[in-house]
C-alpha cells in the first residue's frame, strides 16, 4: 500500500481540492484546504502530486486505510496459484487409474496446478519405461483440461510431471 502526504505533510503552496462527495472545489491554498477538511471532521489526503498544482481530496484517511488492506487481503487470496500432487506407483488397476484421472481432472477445472508423482521401483525391470507410459496416458486423457508445462522428469525414486489448466 503507498503513504499518501496527509493534512501538514502536504508541501504545495496551492492544491487542487476534490469534496468528500466528489465534487470539484477547486484551486485554493492549502492551509484552507486543510481547514475545509477538519470543520467536516475529515483528512486532506494528496491523490496526485505528480499534477501542477496537486490534486487533493478530502476524505476519511483511516477508513480509506482500512478499505485498501481490505482490497489488497482479497487480492491475495484472489491470486494464490495452488499445486495439487496426485501420487501412484506404476503398477495401478485401471479403475484406480480413471479414478486419479478424475481428480486431476477435478482440480484442473477449478483452476490450480497438479503435479502427478509416479513412484518407480527400480528392482523391477523397465519399471521406469512403465512409468513414462503412465504419464502419456495420463496426458491423453487430460488433454482437454490441461496441458503438460515440462518434461516428465525423474526426480529420485519419482518421475514427477506437471500440468496447468488451460485458461
Amino acid at each position: 500500500m503507498d503513504n499518501k502526504k496527509v493534512n501538514r505533510q502536504i508541501k504545495a503552496n496551492r492544491v487542487m481540492v476534490i469534496g468528500s462527495e466528489g465534487e470539484q472545489l477547486g484551486q485554493m491554498p492549502t492551509n484552507i484546504a486543510i481547514s475545509k477538511a477538519e470543520n467536516q471532521g475529515y483528512d486532506l489526503v494528496e491523490v496526485s502530486a505528480k499534477s501542477n498544482p496537486p490534486v487533493c481530496k478530502i476524505m476519511d484517511y483511516g477508513k480509506y486505510q482500512f478499505d485498501q488492506r481490505k482490497l489488497d487481503r482479497k487480492n491475495k487470496a484472489k491470486n494464490k496459484v495452488h499445486l495439487k500432487e496426485i501420487r501412484l506407483k506404476t503398477r495401478i488397476a485401471d479403475h484406480d487409474l480413471t479414478t486419479k484421472c478424475k481428480r486431476c481432472l477435478d482440480f484442473l477445472s477449478k483452476g490450480d496446478k497438479v503435479k502427478v508423482s509416479i513412484q518407480v521401483n527400480f528392482r523391477l525391470k523397465d519399471d521406469e519405461n512403465n512409468g513414462l507410459e503412465l504419464i502419456n496416458t495420463i496426458t491423453d486423457v487430460i488433454s482437454d483440461m490441461g496441458t503438460l508445462t515440462n518434461t516428465p522428469k525423474l526426480n529420485g525414486r519419482f518421475i514427477d510431471a506437471m500440468y496447468s489448466p488451460i485458461n
